[in-house]
């Protein structure tokens, strides 16, 4: 039972970067509505890695969610490091790094957790 839990939370946190690209069109419509900057490489992360781990949980292939967390959290360090440089190559800020790091550190953890539950 918790194995099923654990596809479904992967599967539901792929749909959650998938929902994410809504902030794509929030940008012209000013800062009340504007939370989080997805912009250009961002978008890509958030649509490719969100499928994979999608995929991951359809597929009950607990590695491809670990991958999309590994991916997310690599994106979240390259955001961060990024801050406030001319070079930016995901076009975000800082609310980019917490949607990322947040994402990768919840597949991450599912991973971590169907490891866990599987070795009992």
């Amino acid at each position: 039972m918790s194995e099923h839990r654990n596809h479904l939370a992967t599967t539901v946190l792929g749909a959650a970067a998938i929902v994410s690209l809504i902030f794509v069109i929030t940008a012209p419509l000013g800062a009340p509505f504007n939370l989080i900057h997805v912009r250009g490489g961002s978008v890509a992360v958030l649509a490719v890695v969100g499928i994979v781990a999608i995929l991951g949980g359809v597929l009950k292939r607990p590695i491809l969610g670990l991958i999309a967390g590994l991916v997310f959290g690599a994106a979240a360090v390259l955001q961060l490091l990024q801050l406030g440089q001319s070079i930016n190559f995901l076009a975000g800020d800082a609310s980019t790094v917490a949607l990322f790091g947040g994402l990768g550190i919840g597949l991450v953890s599912v991973w971590l957790a169907n490891r866990s539950s599987s070795a009992l």
